[in-house]
């Protein structure tokens, strides 16, 4: 999964940058347990989504205009071709009692890595997944569209 970099020894970026935030950054390229950029410098947030509970985020209205960060249960992965290809799952909050689904679910804010992400990085239900992207619905079901995966947790 390519949507994570570490970053090391960097000023400014906690104090500007939080969780779903897309960024530039500038730095030394280099590598510890993976790719990671040294003594980096925070240059611009790009865009900042709003945090919600799955709770909230399905009480908003559709809007295509603002992003939207939820931590959810990955309830089910859809099946069929497409669905699998594009990530189309339905989650659900840690307590059980609200759903929604995601039309597409992809490793990179960009949507460059969106092809099979939910299989190429084994998600499956019962894992904890933070993602980001729009309000939606289609036919009175909830959707996140284009989502984009900020954070894997194995279920149990």
């Amino acid at each position: 999964w390519s949507g994570k970099i570490y970053s090391y020894k960097t000023g400014n970026f906690k104090d500007v940058a939080k969780l779903g935030d897309i960024i530039t950054m500038t730095g030394k390229r280099g590598e510890y347990k993976g790719p990671q950029i040294v003594d980096g410098v925070l240059e611009e947030v790009l865009a900042s989504p709003i945090q919600k509970t799955l709770a909230e985020f399905v009480a908003l209205p559709d809007d295509d205009g603002n992003t939207y960060v939820v931590t959810a249960v990955v309830k089910e992965i859809k099946s069929g071709d497409n669905a699998l290809k594009y990530g189309n799952m339905i989650l659900e909050s840690e307590d059980g009692t609200v759903t929604a689904e995601t039309y597409g679910c992809y490793g990179q804010w960009n949507n460059t890595s969106k092809q099979y992400f939910i299989k190429d990085n084994g998600i499956k239900a019962g894992d904890k997944i933070t993602i980001v992207g729009a309000k939606t619905s289609y036919k009175g079901v909830n959707q996140m569209k284009n989502a984009y995966c900020v954070g894997i947790e194995a279920g149990e």
